[in-house]
């Protein structure tokens, strides 16, 4: 194990761009063990459902790691419903 100092990590918003990282981790099936709808998604269905959605998610960087670890779900909640 390679000790090193922790980096500060930035946010994005995620965009449709993301769809092959998102999917890489939404697709395993540990992953989707835990999800109410344990379907694979393809690409195809990640754009479609992305332009009807416009998810307020974001893709976390490390930038000591030259990419994308992980990427947040977010919701905004209607206090009505």
């Amino acid at each position: 194990m390679v000790n090193r100092e922790p980096s500060a990590v930035n946010f994005a918003a995620v965009s449709e761009c993301d769809a092959e990282f998102i999917l890489g981790i939404r697709n395993e099936l540990s992953t989707r063990s835990m999800l109410h709808d344990s379907r694979r998604f393809t690409h195809a269905e990640f754009s479609e459902w992305y332009a009807r959605e416009r998810p307020e998610w974001l893709i976390i960087h490390d930038p000591a790691l030259s990419g994308p670890v992980g990427y947040v779900r977010t919701k905004w909640v209607d206090p009505d419903k």
